[in-house]
């Protein structure tokens, strides 16, 4: 089974969670508001633009989007500002190398030891904001979004796992430093009746290098011993984990852990859990669905069924259980009307529209199939 770090959080601190994001691909419309910053932070960094519209426009609602023009103005001035000014920031951390190749947002897979019996191996997945390969060695660079300065001891773990990941996919390369480079969201707000521009005027003469700060860490983090500790510690998490899946799938039994719900942050799925009527205009799902313009999509927003599946056991409506239960009429090339005629026979649940949308995505898919 392939792991990362937000993955073995939910199970451990809740199963249900887990089992609503990764299996049922159920995700909030809405991300927090620091996650969201500092994604996009990343993204504008990672594709060297402060032009911020794809990432807001790919992640987000029109709807949403309006909501969100604030953080956008934000996320760009603070991209802008890095970007023109990333020599200046990073002076300590590179003043005694020649940076021979940059990488942007890697991700790494590792393979895991496993105590016990299972088909295969365990993997862990990480992904690097910034990897510099120095003629000294590798220079790794984490970035952080936070509103004070943080307890930087606290990310310690996480630098560990991307050493460990560095070792796998890169040995004999030695780690030669690792930092973070942590943006402070401004505390200056937009004015009544303010434009955009405006706004964004006043944070470019008001963010400057004192809202930046780059911790590099002490040498001693990176020991190999200190390494070779946290993957054998992450192994054992990953073989308890990898059970804990395991039951929960064999005798379906994914329960909401209460204790974690109500934790620092809360827990995005809690009025899924509380059963709050129209919660589904909350979340997105993933599914082969068709947009406003007749493009086909990977995930549409949920719906009042998506919620009775999940609680009442039933089968989870999407285009892949279309195809399934469909199979050997869709074969034939039946109509539209005698698949509704089916679907009923065998007493499926679905939205009105449901199949119509499916049935017009397979005839376009097999087109597709049959030009080729």
């Amino acid at each position: 089974m392939r792991f990362s770090n937000s993955k073995l959080n939910a199970i451990f601190n809740c199963p249900m969670s887990y089992h609503l994001r990764y299996d049922l691909g159920i995700n909030p419309v809405v991300k927090s508001k620091a996650l969201d910053l500092g994604s996009a932070i990343h993204w504008g960094i990672e594709h060297n633009t402060d032009n911020l519209n794809e990432y807001y426009e790919s992640e987000s609602s029109r709807k949403v989007l309006e909501s969100k023009r604030d953080e956008q103005a934000l996320a760009e001035v603070i991209v802008k500002y890095y970007i023109d000014n990333e020599d200046e920031i990073l002076k300590n951390l590179l003043k005694d190398v020649i940076i021979e190749e940059r990488f942007h947002e890697l991700e790494i897979v590792c393979k895991l030891e496993s105590k016990i019996e299972i088909e295969g191996s365990n993997e862990f997945v990480g992904i690097i904001d910034y990897l510099l390969y120095t003629n000294k060695g590798f220079i790794i660079i984490d970035y952080k979004t936070s509103s004070d300065i943080p307890k930087y001891e606290k990310y310690l773990q996480q630098l560990l796992c991307y050493c460990m990941l560095i070792n796998g996919e890169f040995p004999g390369i030695p780690i030669y430093k690792i930092a973070v480079v942590n943006f402070l969201k401004s505390k200056t707000k937009r004015k009544p009746n303010e434009t955009i521009e405006n706004y964004k005027r006043r944070l470019r003469n008001e963010y400057i290098d004192d809202n930046i700060f780059v911790n590099i860490y002490n040498g001693e983090l990176i020991l190999q011993e200190k390494i070779e500790s946290y993957k054998n510690n992450l192994s054992k998490q990953c073989d308890v984990a990898l059970q804990i899946v395991q039951f929960c799938n064999r005798f379906n039994n994914y329960y909401i852990n209460y204790n974690t719900v109500n934790d620092y942050g809360g827990n995005v799925y809690k009025p899924l859990f509380d059963k709050q009527k129209d919660a589904y205009v909350m979340y997105t799902v993933k599914d082969k669905w068709v947009d406003d313009n007749d493009k086909i999509i990977d995930t549409r927003y949920m719906l009042p069924i998506d919620i009775d599946a999940i609680y009442d056991g039933m089968i989870i409506c999407r285009y892949k259980d279309f195809l399934i239960f469909n199979k050997d009429i869709l074969e034939k090339n039946k109509s539209l009307l005698e698949v509704k005629n089916h679907m009923k026979n065998i007493n499926l649940k679905f939205e009105e529209g449901m199949i119509d949308i499916y049935y017009k995505i397979y005839q376009e898919e097999r087109n597709k199939e049959n030009e080729k």
